[in-house]
């Protein structure tokens, strides 16, 4: 289990960054070691939180599994995320 602030991001796996209020039941969430399913989101707690300021990536990793998350600095826009399935364009290139 991982707890967060409502607001705090994950990167769901091939689609990008997702505040954690906005993840569901059955999301893929990357990890250190590849991929997990969320298996339940439950309301917010009041409780203290903290948070990181990383150079450059702006990323780390929490929790047992390694997810990785984004720092309190807003995430640059991605028009295709670096994980998302390849397209048939793409495939076609190769």
């Amino acid at each position: 289990a991982i707890l967060s602030s409502t607001f705090h991001r994950f990167w769901r796996a091939g689609k990008g960054w997702a505040q954690a209020h906005d993840l569901k039941p059955g999301d893929e969430i990357r990890t250190l070691k590849g991929r997990v399913q969320v298996a339940a989101v439950e309301p917010e707690k009041v409780q203290p939180v903290y948070n990181l300021d990383v150079a450059e990536s702006h990323t780390f990793s929490v929790g047992a599994g390694g997810a990785l998350v984004h720092d309190n600095t807003v995430p640059g826009l991605r028009t295709t995320p670096f994980d998302a399935a390849p397209t048939l364009e793409a495939i076609a290139r190769r």
